[in-house]
């Protein structure tokens, strides 16, 4: 109740949120029932109000009721009881102690509650009274609203709902609690025959079948009840006309009450009904989109169809795609009318989960349950709902087949991207299966050369060395001979002829000799480059087919996070990086999460407003991170997703996760804000957002490095 919304003149409509007390002056049309229920608790202590979810039964009791009430010196007492994880003693507990706030909020005079004393004895104390300032005596009206959570699963089981039960009955019946029963002194203060309160319970109809069994127990339960109807045509225009006088053009809530019961001006058989939630959405939404003029004919044509499929969107937005398929596929009876669906089977059959189902009926109010024989069955809420689930349904099937197709495409790129990938690897590896082999001749050539270099070399030493031996055996001679003077003189002479003629020999020898050695260093020298130059040649061929194996290994792994590159320019080194860069960071952070960051994320939800642009790259660069996925039509069709917008119950580790995986995926990010505050309905979820912004596209984009650095992303 504290979170409802402030009412006035200009604001006369809470939505879906419940009136209170304090908007009682905004709430009309259900004058009769709300006088039917106050003539109902002065004859009866017990008293019952039930109605189909949407019809507005907490409205009614505070901002009907609860006015008559107290004018007819009666206390309401508002208690929901928090069932979950309680025993009997603490849901009596909990009523009373709200008894003891209303005391003390309406400044009354009244007995305190002794410690530890339970409500029933202090409820029938022989000085149990409550006085006003100006002496009134109130009677203190226990009113357990929503009173069906006593029975949703997750209150503990049957036992525990007895217990509750039989010690609610106590109170209702005014039977003697065994507490009291067992003090014999309790006559001296108690009057136990006297029951100076009433209660009242309120629940949804579909829950009628689970309070009918405690019948025996409660003889009263149903004896004193309202059924509450949904509101007749004329009791809605009153409602809409009385309210919002300040907001709407003359004659105005006829069209509208007409649009939410989907009469559009035609005369039809019977008494049309209206559900008061829609015709309060509807007037809400009306009201917020007036831009300070008032509700015309023109507003409600322009956003009427609008204000509807944003409560199908919104409502639904953190769920799971089987409860959408679940509502497109089984709550549609054929085109144009709804169907219904028995509630125990579509939770067996695990279409919707019973957390799923309550929220979307007590919360959202987009769903209702309808017992039809002895069978609860769930339906929507209303027939103007039916054109936008089956627009929905279209919708999503056109998305499956379109997504089918760009699927195909992309494999058949990559399919073609691994081929010609394939096909030039396997043609630079023959090249170099070529060149390896011609270097290898090459260098066959290049070593027989040498050795031949070698041989020459070794046969000149060989013959130097024999000319040296012979001079030195001609000088010995020369030496013996020197005794004889004729005979040396003529030997001399010989010798010396012998000895230039050897010595000019040897020189050339020498020389020749020298030559070949220098021509040998330098054919050694040319063999050594080339062999270089081959090995150079080798290593330079291997770490080509390094290199191009590496970028079919860079693709096949960007294109399996949904990279769709251009085969024949071949994939941007920079995005490239950017893309492997953020594949590295991506995995350190899921390979660092707990339990609690996996489950976080599976209570999260991505909208992607996907377009043909993006090839299908947004989908697949987010389905394995384990978020909740919501595809939207793009308002934006003719730029590429640019742009993320999130929740303030979204986790900035979620949107780092979020981005690193479409940088991934070759996304240009050139936009991280919050979810602006004038969406009302989704500005506080755990959701986030992806799609185009026109006004970014000349932002810088976001890089890893610059992600990493960011702790919080502002607007």
């Amino acid at each position: 109740m504290g979170n409802d919304p402030q009412l006035d003149a200009h604001h006369p409509w809470p939505g879906l949120a419940a009136y209170d007390e304090g908007s009682h002056a905004f709430f009309h049309g259900r004058r009769q029932e709300a006088l039917e229920l106050e003539r109902l608790v002065r004859i009866a202590p017990l008293v019952v109000l039930y109605g189909r979810s949407g019809l507005g039964k907490s409205s009614l009791l505070q901002a009907g009721f609860f006015p008559l009430a107290r004018a007819a010196n009666l206390l309401p007492v508002y208690v929901r009881i928090d069932f979950s994880d309680v025993n009997a003693a603490d849901a009596i507990e909990q009523i009373a102690r709200r008894l003891e706030h209303e005391i003390g909020a309406w400044d009354l005079e009244a007995p305190s509650r002794a410690r530890g004393e339970s409500l029933w004895r202090w409820l029938h104390r022989k000085d149990f009274e409550l006085w006003t300032a100006d002496n009134r005596m109130l009677t203190p009206l226990l009113v357990l609203d929503q009173f069906e959570e006593l029975f949703r699963p997750s209150t503990g089981g049957a036992q525990r709902i007895a217990s509750v039960f039989d010690a609610l009955a106590d109170l209702a019946e005014n039977r003697i609690t065994e507490e009291v029963a067992a003090d014999r002194t309790h006559s001296e203060a108690l009057d136990t025959l006297g029951q100076r309160y009433r209660m009242l319970l309120s629940f949804r109809e579909d829950y009628l079948p689970e309070l009918r069994v405690w019948e025996r127990k409660v003889p009263s339960l149903l004896r004193h009840y309202l059924r509450l109807e949904p509101m007749a045509l004329e009791q809605a225009e009153r409602a809409v006309q009385e309210a919002g006088a300040a907001v709407l053009a003359p004659g105005m809530e006829r069209p509208i009450v007409e649009f939410v019961g989907g009469l559009g001006g035609e005369v039809l058989r019977g008494a049309p009904t209206i559900e008061p939630a829609l015709l309060s959405l509807t007037c809400t939404q009306l009201n917020l989109r007036r831009g300070g003029r008032l509700i015309d004919a023109a507003l409600l044509a322009r956003a009427g169809r609008d204000i509807l499929e944003g409560f199908y969107r919104d409502a639904l937005a953190t769920m799971p795609e089987s409860v959408h398929l679940f509502i497109e596929n089984h709550l549609l009876q054929g085109e144009r009318t709804r169907g219904s669906y028995a509630v125990d089977e579509a939770i067996q059959q695990r279409f919707i989960s019973a957390e799923q189902l309550d929220v979307l009926t007590r919360k959202e109010r987009l769903l209702r349950i309808e017992t039809q024989g002895q069978v609860a069955r769930v339906e929507l809420i209303h027939d103007r709902l039916v054109d936008v689930v089956r627009a929905a349904r279209r919708a999503r099937a056109a998305a499956q087949a379109a997504e089918q197709v760009r699927e195909q495409e992309r494999r058949r790129a990559l399919v073609r991207l691994a081929e010609e990938q394939a096909a030039r690897t396997q043609a630079e590896q023959t090249a170099l299966v070529r060149i390896a082999e011609e270097k290898a001749a090459r260098a066959h050539d290049e070593k027989a050369a040498l050795a031949r270099i070698n041989e020459e070399q070794a046969a000149r030493a060989a013959a130097e060395q024999a000319a040296r031996s012979r001079a030195e055996a001609d000088a010995a001679r020369l030496r013996r001979s020197h005794r004889q003077l004729w005979a040396a003189l003529v030997a001399a002479m010989v010798l010396l002829s012998a000895a230039i003629y050897f010595a000019v020999g040897e020189t050339r020898s020498s020389r020749a000799a020298l030559k070949a050695q220098a021509e040998a260093k330098i054919e050694a020298d040319k063999a050594k480059k080339a062999e270089q130059a081959a090995i150079a040649s080798a290593t330079k061929a291997s770490e080509q087919q390094q290199i191009a194996e590496q970028r079919l290994e860079q693709a096949t792994l960007l294109a399996r996070y949904g990279w769709v590159g251009n085969v024949k320019s071949g994939l941007d080194e920079a995005l490239v990086r950017e893309g492997l860069l953020a594949d590295q960071v991506l995995n350190g952070m899921l390979a660092a999460e707990t339990a609690s960051d996996r489950e976080r994320r599976s209570r999260t939800t991505i909208e992607i407003w996907a377009k043909d642009i993006d090839q299908g790259k947004v989908r697949a660069a987010l389905a394995a991170l384990g978020f909740r996925l919501a595809e939207r039509d793009a308002y934006v069709k003719d730029v590429a997703t640019n742009s993320l917008w999130f929740g303030r119950a979204t986790k900035v580790q979620d949107v780092k996760l979020v981005v690193l995986a479409l940088v991934r995926a070759g996304v240009e990010l050139r936009s991280i804000r919050p979810i602006p505050a004038e969406i009302v309905g989704k500005r506080d979820l755990p959701l986030i957002q992806v799609g185009a912004d026109v006004s970014m596209v000349h932002e810088p984009v976001w890089t890893v490095e610059r992600l990493l650095k960011a702790t919080e992303f502002p607007r």
